[in-house]
């Protein structure tokens, strides 16, 4: 009796799923990189984004050759993708997820018994000489690699909604405990001078990201500290847009780093955008002080940029909206120049230093 053969039921040719493949991976990586992208602890943004491509890439090759060799179809360009993006999702965030990771592979366990009974349950049924055939062999490996893409996608949505309740777990966070004005006695220059000497360019070229992170958060806390901003800053490192260094949210007390200028930019650029950033937040506590001050007391010299950056802030113009409007307000002068002065007198005092 000839051995039963595995009904192909695809409906793309080999070239055609290749081809849908490449597609929705470029779409969706577009997606994926906005909403749920986080460097791995090991590597830097830019080696991240290698690792992340070169998940997409071999699992468009096991899909092809191996998984669903007889069931190229749309569903399974979107499960083989789903394996990918969620394979590095597991490993990104593995730090964040013990929980989510444990729901789902109860779920998973769950769903594999199910399979497993089904799979029985057919085989039962079967002529004696059709049992275990390589039909119902394949029918079952492919059933679990599409439940491990469904597994995926409940991963991603769990980060995703996670996301909203935890700021900063997809962006790269720095260890170093953050610290408000009235917490840092020891948050100064001379008090963290060591830190401060990884600023050194040749130094800083050879720091992980992750280390980086540390420096920045150690200068956070210590412009805090000396601007007398009452309330922590955290540093976070995140994907910006491709003309944006460096932000600002005052809603959550964070400054965004572009992740591709953390891994690549000179230590003293990236050092004087984060004096920009904690800058834009004193002058919202200054603006804070002036509504919260009296009527009579408003008019004071000392409240007057305070006014004007009132204003600029309820009608910001961001360098994307228009570049000449966003480079002449007045909080951005003044953040520059804060920034410039900061950062020279960051680098003269490690000079000075290393001379002793």
């Amino acid at each position: 009796m000839s051995e039963e053969k595995i009904k192909d039921r695809s409906t793309l040719g080999k070239e055609e799923f290749m081809e849908k493949y490449a597609i929705g991976a470029i779409l969706s990586m577009s997606c994926y990189r906005v909403f749920l992208f986080r460097p791995m602890g090991i590597f830097s943004a830019m080696e991240s984004k290698v690792v992340l491509w070169a998940f997409v890439i071999v699992c468009a090759f096991a899909a092809r050759y191996l998984f669903f060799e007889y069931r190229r179809t749309e569903e399974t360009v979107a499960a083989s993708l789903m394996l990918a993006y969620g394979l590095y999702t597991m490993w990104a965030y593995s730090a964040f997820i013990h929980t989510v990771l444990r729901l789902i592979g109860c779920l998973c366990v769950v769903e594999t018994i199910f399979i497993f009974a089904h799979y029985i349950k057919l085989e039962k049924k079967s002529p004696r000489k059709k049992r275990g055939s390589m039909t119902r062999f394949y029918m079952l490996y492919t059933d679990m690699l599409e439940m491990a893409a469904l597994a995926m996608i409940m991963l991603m949505i769990a980060v995703l909604v996670m996301k909203n309740w935890q700021p900063g777990v997809s962006a790269l966070r720095s260890l170093i405990q953050t610290r408000f004005a009235g917490e840092q006695q020891e948050q100064t220059i001379a008090g963290n001078i060591e830190t401060l000497t990884r600023l050194q360019e040749e130094e800083w070229k050879i720091l992980t990201d992750e280390e980086k992170m540390d420096v920045l958060q150690t200068v956070t806390n210590i412009e805090g500290r000396y601007l007398g901003i009452p309330n922590k800053l955290t540093v976070e490192a995140k994907e910006l847009l491709d003309t944006t260094l460096a932000s600002y949210l005052d809603e959550t007390h964070t400054l965004y780093i572009n992740e591709d200028f953390l891994s690549g930019g000179p230590a003293k650029e990236v050092l004087t955008a984060c004096c920009h950033e904690v800058y834009h937040a004193y002058q919202h506590r200054i603006v804070d002080a002036y509504h919260h001050a009296d009527e009579r007391e408003k008019d004071l010299q000392i409240y007057r940029k305070a006014l004007l950056y009132s204003k600029e802030f309820e009608n910001y113009t961001s360098g994307t909206e228009n570049y000449f409007t966003y480079y002449t307000q007045q909080c951005e002068i003044d953040a520059r120049s804060y920034a410039a002065s900061a950062a020279d007198d960051y680098m003269e005092r490690i000079a000075e230093y290393l001379e002793e």
